[in-house]
């Protein structure tokens, strides 16, 4: 709840769905979502983003470089997103993006967990090593299953 003294919390809402729908939240039900809890929050809905079967490794979204746009110019003092790897699977870039929030005293919050932390980071940074290890994995097998990576004798 705000503070009369105060004035209230501009919100950016964001969304993405990845291409091979690793999410079964569509874009609308994750801005549903996110819109039920700025309001309980009375936070003042300032804009909505979102990008549609994007790859959360690439910055290349129209949605989430509207959003840079908007943190580093200041016109939100939050960004909300339904989990940290809605807004990107590549911690090089969530890093980057939050230290730019950071430096324009933007917070980042998620619905489940509250405020983005760097413990936040490091469990995208294991999510996505994990990912990486069986990517790798698949290729070198050339089969469909990490688990067929390693030859049978």
């Amino acid at each position: 709840m705000i503070r009369p003294d105060q004035p209230q919390r501009r919100v950016a809402l964001y969304a993405r769905t990845a291409t091979d729908i690793r999410t079964p939240n569509s874009v609308e039900t994750q801005l549903a979502i996110c819109r039920a809890y700025a309001q309980r929050q009375d936070w003042q809905i300032q804009m909505t983003l979102s990008d549609k079967d994007m790859a959360g490794e690439s910055d290349a979204r129209p949605g989430f470089q509207a959003l840079c746009r908007a943190v580093e110019s200041g016109a939100v003092d939050i960004v909300l997103f339904v989990s940290l790897d809605r807004l990107s699977r590549d911690l090089g870039l969530v890093r980057l993006f939050q230290r730019t929030a950071n430096s324009q005293k933007v917070e980042l919050h998620q619905i489940d967990y509250g405020k983005a932390h760097l413990l936040d980071l490091a469990l995208l940074s294991a999510s996505d090593f994990r990912k990486l290890a069986t990517r790798r994995a698949t290729r070198i097998s050339g089969l469909g299953s990490p688990i067929a990576a390693a030859p049978s004798r």
